[in-house]
């Protein structure tokens, strides 16, 4: 998150506001209290968990639909989808591309992609019977291709079925 304190400026926060973020990131404590019993201060190393996280985190990935040229892309706080409709080997080279685009945005923004979260899954709206198959990667590792997945809270499948 620091990082993205890097950023505020840029979007007009300055004086007392950008003094506020400051004191949110740098140097934090942070004490529990159950049953009136208080624990004494520890220095946070991670801002994971706090209010101002996923705002912070807009702000630093603000241009990140800048990068991508042939998909639409979708945000939600720290979750992003890339989507595409491929109807040739060109529309997959396309999406390809910029998957490799969000790639070296993270690279020079210091933010990495979890490898773990970064799957394909293809939406059949169509009966083709030979859909165009083709496999992307992230930094140089296949994405796992997957039937359904949990978006939201609903898990979605290929087919459009959800639960």
């Amino acid at each position: 998150m620091s990082k993205a304190f890097d950023k505020v400026h840029l979007y007009g926060i300055s004086g007392k506001l950008l003094r506020w973020f400051e004191s949110y990131l740098i140097n934090r404590n942070r004490r529990v209290a159950v049953l009136g019993a208080t624990s004494s201060a520890r220095h946070v190393r991670s801002s994971t968990g706090f209010i101002l996280g996923p705002i912070l985190f807009l702000l630093y990935a603000n241009d990140l639909p800048d990068v991508v040229e042939h998909s639409k892309i979708a945000s939600i706080a720290n979750d992003t989808k890339l989507f595409k409709k491929i109807d040739s080997t060109t529309d997959a080279i396309s999406l390809q591309s910029d998957l490799s685009s969000l790639e070296n945005w993270s690279t020079s923004s210091g933010l990495v992609f979890n490898q773990n979260k970064c799957k394909c899954k293809c939406q059949r709206v169509t009966r083709k019977k030979n859909p165009i198959k083709h496999e992307y990667k992230i930094n140089n590792k296949y994405l796992v291709v997957t039937a359904k997945e949990k978006d939201l809270g609903i898990w979605i499948t290929d087919t459009l079925n959800w639960s």
